[in-house]
């Protein structure tokens, strides 16, 4: 399946399922989605469903837990395990909470994340202790106002853990508003390659882009880790509330969450034709 048309029908299910049962963070699950969906099908990392049953597949680390929702809806989608279901999110069947919540039926999680600025750190424990396997740690732009995030990146440089890819949400929103408008982190992609890491700043909803960097990593050249700075929008695709702070916690109105699902809709057909 095109990628652009999986996105639209993983985004139309996580709209209904957070609107339904009011939860999910919505701003950010949107915008991360793309790249989930890059790193899953790409096909230059161990994340398929038959890796994860072998127990040989890559790691993946959702530093910014509160989009767990995109990540439970896409192993949903693709049958990683039947663990995965949207119909149980946050409910008391099983642990799909807001925040990745790792038990012993879904192993697939690689740690658990809430508290902002801890996947990172993890993520290069994970990376150093196993050096034969690839770690991808997802983090957000507001995350990295977090301290914890920039010791680790010393750690991460000073041991050159080449097999650790960091990837940056970078949608320019937290809770209280534009980052750039708030605390500006001016030039990201100069800081990062000040403390020695190979730097690729890209559009976060173009999954050629995404692939290319992601296959750019996988090849085990890199001399310097490397982090992916991914440009994308808050909310993608909600009609109203795009690149707002109110979707970070909020919800469309019912005529917003209506006419995002009419459009969305139109766009699934459209492709569906070709």
């Amino acid at each position: 399946m095109n990628n652009y048309l999986l996105s639209l029908k993983i985004k139309k299910k996580i709209l209904q399922t957070a609107f339904e049962k009011r939860k999910g963070h919505l701003g950010g699950s949107l915008s991360v989605l793309d790249i989930l969906i890059s790193l899953f099908t790409c096909g230059h990392l161990k994340l398929n469903k038959k890796d994860f049953i072998k127990k040989n597949n890559d790691k993946l680390i959702l530093s910014k837990g509160h989009t767990a929702i995109a990540l439970y809806a896409l192993m949903e989608h693709l049958n990683i395990s039947s663990y995965y279901k949207l119909e149980d999110f946050n409910s008391s069947n099983k642990s799909l909470l807001e925040h990745p919540t790792l038990t012993k039926n879904n192993l697939e999680i690689s740690c658990e994340t809430g508290a902002l600025g801890h996947g990172l750190p993890i993520s290069s424990g994970l990376a150093i202790a196993n050096s034969k396997k690839k770690v991808v740690c997802v983090i957000g732009d507001g995350e990295l106002f977090e301290g914890s995030n920039w010791e680790a990146l010393f750690f991460i440089a000073a041991k050159k853990l080449t097999n650790l890819l960091i990837i940056v949400d970078c949608n320019n929103f937290i809770t209280l508003g534009k980052i750039s408008n708030i605390l500006s982190q001016n030039n990201l992609k100069k800081k990062f390659q000040s403390f020695n890491f190979n730097v690729d700043e890209i559009d976060g909803h173009n999954f050629n882009r995404i692939g290319n960097s992601i296959k750019k990593f996988s090849k085990n050249k890199l001399s310097k880790p490397m982090v992916l700075l991914c440009k994308t929008i808050k909310g993608k695709g909600i009609i109203g509330m795009e690149n707002t702070a109110a979707i970070h916690h909020g919800f469309p109105s019912q005529k917003q969450f209506e006419q995002t699902l009419n459009k969305i809709d139109k766009q699934i057909k459209s492709y569906e034709k070709f």
